[in-house]
Order: structure tokens, then C-alpha cells, then sequence
């Protein structure tokens, strides 16, 4: 129940994030728009905080936060907390080291995966939750159309 809360809550800041994508103080960037084009989104977060950075700044930025890098650091990373809950929820489903547990997941990580592997019942009530609470409010029916109705109101402004 405890998981479930959590992916509750993160889903209705989502729609608090969405609501408030045009406001000056705040920058929405999606992990498929690092994926795509990392040094283009560390340009646009350098221009959003009022940064002047040269393209060796951007390239040093884009090395420091790249998957190898923070490979090396994953500890630093590392979400126990999210862990312990997992297990003590899901058993031994999801445990402490698997790739679920840090943010650097050690094969890079892919925009769905986790629909690949998660188990099929955690999987199912997330995408539940996401009906109930995203699809209701704004009509997208996952994270990927989401995204390109924010690609399609960019590119008009």
C-alpha cells in the first residue's frame, strides 16, 4: 500500500508540474528529451537559470552527467529508502541491488523498460493508476503521449 501511495502522489504532482508548464519559473523536461539530446538539454536548463555557458562548459557538463560517469558514482545515487519499501511491500520481487534500486541502472536504462521488467502485476496497478489519475485528468493515455503534446506546444511558442 505504501508503494501504491507513492506512485499516487508522484502521479498527481505530475498534473501540479502540468498545470504549471508555462510559468516562467519552472522548466519541464521529459527523460526521452536527455536521451535525445542531452547537450541540447543542458543548453536549454544553462539558459533557463540565466547561465552563460561556452560549448566546452556544455561539454563538460553533458561528460559529467553522463551515464558512464555517474556510473562510476552510483552509489551516490542510490534510492535505499525506495528499496527497503519495494521489498517490504513486494517481498522479495524487488531487492536491495537489483536494477531497480539506483538511479544509474547499470544497462543505462531505456524509456519503458519498466514495463519489461517489472512484474506484470506491479506494472498493471501502475498503469491503473495512471488511468485514474492522469488519463481522467488530461486525457493522455501514457507518458509518451504526454510528452508529444508538450514537443507539439514548444514548437508553437
Amino acid at each position: 500500500r505504501v508503494y501504491v501511495q507513492q506512485i499516487e502522489r508522484h502521479m498527481n504532482e505530475l498534473l501540479t508540474w502540468w498545470e504549471h508548464r508555462h510559468d516562467d519559473n519552472v522548466l519541464l523536461l521529459f527523460f526521452d528529451d536527455l536521451k535525445e539530446d542531452h547537450a541540447g538539454c543542458v543548453r536549454r536548463i544553462a539558459k533557463y537559470m540565466g547561465v552563460d555557458c561556452d560549448e566546452d562548459t556544455i561539454a563538460r557538463v553533458v561528460h559529467t552527467t553522463s551515464h558512464a560517469e555517474m556510473a562510476k558514482h552510483s552509489s551516490k545515487f542510490d534510492t535505499h529508502e525506495i528499496a527497503a519499501k519495494l521489498v517490504e511491500q513486494f517481498g522479495e520481487k524487488l531487492v536491495p541491488g537489483s536494477e531497480f534500486v539506483g538511479r544509474v541502472r547499470k544497462s543505462g536504462g531505456k524509456s519503458g523498460e519498466g514495463k519489461e521488467k517489472l512484474p506484470a502485476d506491479i506494472q498493471q496497478r501502475i498503469d491503473q493508476l495512471w488511468q485514474q489519475i492522469v488519463t481522467t485528468k488530461l486525457g493522455f493515455k501514457n507518458l509518451t503521449e504526454m510528452r508529444e503534446a508538450w514537443k507539439k506546444e514548444q514548437s508553437t511558442i
